[in-house]
């Protein structure tokens, strides 16, 4: 098992930083330090990263990528519904729904869910922990928060 300073890498929450290093083609080891360095994270940092960082990290690797979903927020106030900024991907429901009706075979994602981060590519779920089906995986139910398009590595 991979170690970040004499930790387990599946010990830590370093799933975004993770998916970085996995489209980028690099060292998990380099990507954290890296956005320890560029982000002045202290040294209990455990690898947390924001969509914001994770972006800036893929734009200075030379990734391309687009957004494709976002989740719109939907709040009732005095009776009237009111959303807030994203885009919404009618049907989208569940991980597992969100795979089978908007990826597309051959693209990779990185996919927000929740408070965990992965890389999906055909059906296939890659995160700092294992790689598997999405079938598989044990929060396929929970829903799709943002989701990134790799465009080119």
């Amino acid at each position: 098992m991979k170690e970040i300073n004499g930790k387990a890498i599946c010990r830590m929450g370093c799933c975004g930083v993770f998916a970085v290093a996995y489209v980028a083609g690099k060292p998990i080891e380099e990507v954290f330090e890296l956005i320890k360095k560029r982000y002045r994270k202290g040294n209990r940092w455990q690898g947390a990263t924001s969509s914001k960082v994770r972006e800036g990290m893929l734009k200075y690797f030379g990734v391309r990528f687009k957004p494709v979903h976002k989740v719109i927020r939907i709040a009732y106030r005095d009776g009237i519904k009111a959303s807030y900024a994203g885009t919404d991907l009618t049907g989208s429901g569940t991980l597992a729904t969100w795979v089978d009706l908007h990826t597309v075979r051959g693209v990779t994602y990185i996919v927000e869910n929740c408070d965990h981060v992965m890389v999906i590519c055909d059906g296939i779920m890659h995160d700092q922990n294992r790689s598997g089906p999405i079938s598989d995986y044990r929060r396929k139910r929970s829903r799709v928060e943002s989701a990134l398009q790799i465009i080119s590595n």
